[in-house]
């Protein structure tokens, strides 16, 4: 779970920071965009359950990529863009690495009708 609302929000920092692929135009980026990866990297901690060094080390990267980044300096300097949504892009790849998918279960009812669940 930790792992998928890492890399959706890796995502979106890759995209919001990348040109548009049409137009090559900048997209809209907003404050929350680095507020949002800042409160989650707060939370992680008291979120994790267990040790997943592989997800702990992401999310190392997560924190050195945002750290001493504002977003004015993001809309403002085109070569820091480039670079953090580099950054993020890469980091996303490995953060799919380690996305599982949930196994489907088949739950037999007893003569009904049986299903598969998610």
């Amino acid at each position: 779970m930790l792992t998928l609302e890492a890399k959706k929000l890796a995502d979106h920092m890759a995209d919001r920071l990348s040109p548009d692929p049409e137009t090559g135009k900048r997209k809209i980026f907003h404050a929350t965009n680095i507020s949002n990866i800042t409160e989650f990297l707060a939370n992680f901690s008291l979120r994790t359950v267990g040790t997943n060094e592989a997800l702990e080390e992401q999310i190392k990267r997560m924190r050195e990529l945002i750290s001493g980044i504002d977003p004015q300096s993001l809309k403002d300097n085109d070569k820091l863009r480039e670079d953090v949504a580099a950054g993020f892009s890469k980091l996303s790849k490995s953060l799919d690495a380690l996305v599982v998918d949930k196994p489907k279960r088949f739950i037999n009812t007893g003569g009904m009708q049986a299903q598969d669940v998610a």
